[in-house]
C-alpha cells in the first residue's frame, strides 16, 4: 500500500507527457509545461499513521529528469563464531614417564684408554655390567694423559696437562687428577712432576696410588692416598712398576735391578734380575704377577721370570730370539687359571699374542695370535679378554674355548 501511494505522481506526470507528444505529432500547439500546476499533495502524500513521515527533500522533484532511486547498501554480513567448548581444568595431572634406574648408566666396571694418551672427547671403551659400550667421559675431565682406572673404587687417575720434559733427561711429566664416578667429584692430588701412577687393588687400604714423582733429577716412588697425602717409598727409580694383585707390594726398577717393596712397612725384597735394560721398552710396559708361585713376569727379550721368595731367574725363549716381535710388549695380562700370558705386540701391525706357559714356568707350550687386534682389558678375569678389531669394535676372546664369543 505504501508503494502504490508513492507511484501516483509519477503516473500523472507520464500522462501529461504522453498527451503532449500526441499533440505534437498532430501538429498541435505545445503546451507550456510551466503553466501546469502540480499539486504538492500529488507529489508527496502523507504516509499512513504509524509510518515514518517523508522529509522535505522528498518533495523537491525535478520534472525534466526521472528520479534516481539510490541502490540500497547491504550491511556486511556479521560472522557469528560458533561456540567452542571450554574444558574444565583437569584436577589430576596426566602421568609423566619416570626414568627407571639403569645399571648401565652407572660407573663402569672397567674402562680402557691407551696408556699415556687422552680421550680427546672421543668415546672410551667401557665395561658396564656384561656389556661393552663406547661412550665419552664427562667433559669436565679435560684428560690429556691417562694413567689408570680402579674398578674396585670407580676412580680414574689422569693428567690434565700434556706431557712436558723436565730434568737433565727431559723426563715426561704431568699433573695428577682423580675423578670419582660414584660421586662425580674431581680433585687435584699432585700439581706436577708425575711420570706414572697406578692403583693398588689391596682393599685393606683406602684408595692408593703408586706414583713416580720427579725430584729434579729422576723419579721417586711415592704412595698417594689423597691430595697432599703421600708417603715416600723409594728414591731414584725408573717409572716402570706394578702392584701385586690384592696385595700391598710394588715391584719396581732401581739402577736396572728389580725389587719388591711394601711401601707401608718398608719391607723390601730384591730379585736377581739386576741388568734390566729399561731403555728398550716403553713407559707403558709393566710386569705381571703369578701369585701361586709368587713370581714376577717381566716383559723382556727373552721373557724373564723372577721368583720373589725362592730367588733365581728363569728365561723363556723357546729358541726364538724375537719372542715378542722385536719390541717389548706394551701391555700384558696373566691368567693363572689357564696359565696364559697375553701380550700386546706393536710393530708394523698390531697383534695380540697368547703364550701358554708350562706349569714349572720353564717353557712356552703353545702360541696363538690375534692379528690386527688391540688388547684392552679383561672381560672375565682370567677367562676372557677384550680386544679392539681393525674397525675399533670390541670383541671378546675366550682363553678357554680359543674363539671369539662376543
Amino acid at each position: 500500500m505504501k508503494q502504490f501511494k508513492r507511484s501516483l505522481p509519477a503516473l500523472y506526470l507520464f500522462c501529461v507527457v504522453f498527451v503532449m507528444l500526441i499533440l505534437a505529432a498532430c501538429g498541435g500547439t505545445e503546451p507550456d509545461v510551466s503553466e501546469i500546476e502540480i499539486e504538492p499533495e500529488m507529489l508527496a502524500e502523507e504516509i499512513d499513521s504509524g509510518d515514518e513521515a517523508v522529509s522535505e527533500t522528498d518533495t523537491d522533484v525535478n520534472v525534466g529528469l526521472p528520479t534516481e532511486i539510490p541502490i540500497a547498501t547491504v550491511p556486511p554480513a556479521t560472522e557469528t563464531p560458533l561456540p567452542t567448548a571450554t574444558l574444565p581444568p583437569t584436577e589430576t595431572p596426566l602421568p609423566t614417564a619416570t626414568a627407571t634406574a639403569d645399571p648401565l648408566l652407572g660407573h663402569p666396571a672397567d674402562l680402557w684408554i691407551s696408556y699415556g694418551f687422552g680421550d680427546y672427547g672421543l668415546p672410551v671403551l667401557m665395561k658396564k655390567g656384561d656389556q661393552l659400550i663406547q661412550e665419552p667421559l664427562p667433559p669436565l675431565l679435560e684428560m690429556e694423559v691417562f694413567f689408570d682406572y680402579s674398578p674396585d673404587h670407580s676412580l680414574l687417575a689422569f693428567g690434565r696437562q700434556f706431557w712436558e720434559g723436565v730434568g737433565p733427561n727431559n723426563d715426561s711429566v704431568t699433573d695428577l687428577w682423580v675423578y670419582d664416578f660414584k660421586t662425580d667429584q674431581l680433585s687435584l692430588w699432585i700439581e706436577g712432576g708425575v711420570g706414572r701412577a697406578t692403583w693398588s687393588s689391596d682393599l685393606s687400604q683406602p684408595p692408593t696410588l703408586a706414583v713416580a714423582l720427579h725430584n729434579g733429577e729422576t723419579f721417586d716412588l711415592v704412595v698417594a692416598q689423597g691430595a697432599d697425602v703421600m708417603v715416600s717409598a723409594v728414591d731414584d727409580v725408573t717409572p716402570i712398576f706394578a702392584w701385586a694383585p690384592e696385595q700391598g707390594r710394588v715391584a719396581f726398577v732401581q739402577d736396572g735391578e728389580w725389587s719388591v717393596i711394601n711401601p707401608f712397612t718398608r719391607v723390601t725384597q730384591r730379585t736377581q734380575v739386576t741388568e734390566y735394560d729399561v731403555t728398550q721398552g716403553w713407559i707403558g710396559d709393566t710386569p705381571v704377577w703369578d701369585l701361586e708361585t709368587d713370581t714376577l713376569m717381566i716383559a723382556a727379550q727373552p721373557l724373564i721370570l723372577a721368583p720373589i721368595e725362592n730367588g733365581g731367574v728363569i728365561t723363556i725363549s723357546n729358541g726364538i730370539d724375537d719372542l715378542f716381535g722385536g719390541i717389548r710388549p706394551t701391555q700384558m695380562l696373566w691368567s693363572a687359571e689357564t696359565r696364559q700370558l697375553v701380550a700386546q705386540i706393536e710393530g708394523i701391525e698390531m697383534e695380540v699374542k697368547i703364550f701358554t706357559v708350562s706349569a714349572d714356568l720353564t717353557e712356552i707350550e703353545e702360541v696363538a695370535s690375534l692379528p690386527d687386534a688391540q688388547l684392552t682389558m679383561w672381560f672375565e678375569e682370567g677367562v676372557s679378554i677384550v680386544v679392539l678389531d681393525v674397525n675399533q669394535e670390541p670383541q671378546v676372546w675366550s682363553l678357554i674355548d680359543y674363539e671369539f664369543v662376543k
